[in-house]
């Protein structure tokens, strides 16, 4: 019966490692190489075994600092990888945030300007509307002088005998 057996790069995902980290476990003799027409596979019972002594390593050390730092709690095996994937989008969130915060503030005073800025154009509009009104009121009052001096500009004895 022939045994299961993985090239390097399937063993150095299955391991979370690198293929240079399968290729230095062949060359110390922590795996064994096996030849099959020109290629280099590894057997899938090993690669078991050291993923299982990774997974005790890790278990290990955290119940150690656990232990040493009085908490209890359950801990669930997540690869290295997802891992640090799951962190850098934490720092992206974290630099979102910042933004968003920024942002925040930036609307905030623009808001405020704003508002400032509304007051302002009332308050000239109020004047804008009593400059108008004086300005109607001269008008009507140019209007009233031109008719008076019209009416003075003809002679007074030609007024005099219009009042009778």
């Amino acid at each position: 019966m022939s045994q299961e057996k993985v090239n390097i790069q399937v063993a150095a995902k299955a391991l979370n490692v690198t293929t240079k980290t399968i290729h230095r476990y062949l060359a110390n003799g922590t795996l064994t190489r096996i030849k099959e027409a020109g290629r280099t596979y590894i057997p899938m019972d090993e690669i078991r075994a050291i993923r299982q002594r990774q997974e005790e390593t890790v278990k290990s050390d955290v119940s150690d600092i656990l232990e040493f730092t009085g908490q209890s709690k359950t801990i669930v095996p997540v690869e290295r990888a997802h891992y640090e994937a799951l962190l850098t989008r934490l720092g992206q969130l974290e630099t979102e945030k910042q933004h968003l915060l920024e942002y925040k503030e930036d609307l905030q005073r623009k808001d405020k300007e704003l508002a400032e800025t509304r007051a302002d154009l009332v308050e000239a509009e109020k004047i804008l509307a009593a400059k108008n009104q004086a300005m109607e009121q001269a008008g009507q009052r140019i209007k009233e002088l031109q008719e008076e001096v019209e009416r003075l500009k003809t002679p007074w004895f030609i007024r005099w005998f219009q009042k009778k």
